[in-house]
């Protein structure tokens, strides 16, 4: 059976604290890549040419290819490399919002599409 069951509320919350300390754990290196990202853009270089940002970006498309139904219409749209890999630096970049003082509970909140049951 390939279906995942529903993580539990207390399974959730406890995925919003582990990511939310590994996070500011790796608040350094998120914030370099970034940056490194934005200075490639300028620049007009390809990804390629940072070995960090390189494979960060194909494990994070290897990731998503083995774990996301390419059948739903939601991960349809990532039909490319480079939709994936701009997905990987958004996600990385919302990442950094779970750093703050509050970023754990900013990250809990943006789980919900405003409704909470």
């Amino acid at each position: 059976n390939s279906q995942r069951r529903p993580l539990t509320l207390n399974e959730a919350k406890a995925l919003v604290i582990i990511t939310g300390h590994l996070a500011k754990r790796l608040t350094v290196p998120i914030r370099k890549l970034l940056f490194d990202y934005q200075q490639l853009n300028q620049k007009q270089l390809p990804i390629e040419n940072h070995l960090q940002l390189s494979f960060y970006l194909q494990q994070f498309r290897a990731h998503f290819r083995s774990r996301m139904n390419p059948r739903r219409s939601g991960v349809m749209a990532y039909n490319s490399e480079e939709k994936l890999n701009q997905l990987g630096l958004e996600l990385l970049g919302k990442l950094l919002f779970c750093t703050g003082t509050t970023g754990m509970q900013r990250f809990w909140i943006s789980l919900f599409d405003g409704e909470v049951s």
